[in-house]
């Protein structure tokens, strides 16, 4: 197994960070953990989403391609996803 990804040095560095969501690639699926209520209006995961998904295509980008070009294949597959889902999210909060 992988061992842990660390925590960014910001983070790492503010006493106040708190972690919003970890998410695991296993056999049966992805699975997370998430602090659902880290902010008042959900249009701020929306915003996180995104955020997460730019750092993520640049960071796929550094090994051969363009982080635009990456990034939108990202969009493609979270729109095909929207369009058609592959499952249903079970569990629930334990916050």
């Amino acid at each position: 197994m992988p061992k842990p990804l660390l925590i960014p040095p910001a983070a790492e560095a503010d006493r106040d960070s708190v972690e919003v969501g970890r998410l695991w690639k296993t056999r049966s699926g992805f699975h997370v953990s998430l602090l659902p209520h880290a902010w008042s209006d959900p249009a701020a995961w929306g915003i996180a989403l995104h955020d997460l998904a730019a750092h993520l295509a640049r960071a796929i980008s550094q090994s051969g391609g363009e982080a635009d070009a990456v990034l939108e294949r990202i969009f493609e597959g979270f729109d095909a996803e929207r369009a058609h889902p592959t499952d249903e999210p079970r569990g629930g909060s334990t916050e």
